[in-house]
């Protein structure tokens, strides 16, 4: 992710209005649209997955209640990338 906002939100409120209320405050705040929302694997359900206009991801890193949203414009690559490339690349 290149540009990030943490968001917490404990609410009893639908998981695509926390989505589109983390959106909407980092627009707010960027002046961009994010594109990305990593959540903790116990938020996500397939029926807001489905709804939700931006990428949803999970990361078990990212605590329950909070939303990690952002813009991420480059591919997620497989393994580490050293000196801006993946190993895939070094090898050939």
């Amino acid at each position: 992710m290149d540009t990030g906002l943490l968001w917490f939100d404990n609410s009893a409120q639908p998981l695509t209005d926390k989505v589109a209320a983390a959106a909407a405050h980092y627009e707010r705040r960027f002046g961009e649209r994010p594109n990305v929302c990593y959540m903790h694997p116990e938020m996500l359900d397939k029926a807001s997955a489905k709804q939700c206009a931006l990428q949803l991801r999970t990361a078990t890193h990212v605590l329950q209640h909070h939303l990690w949203i952002g813009i991420e414009s480059r591919p997620r690559v497989a393994g580490p990338v050293v000196n801006g490339k993946s190993a895939r690349s070094r090898a050939k």
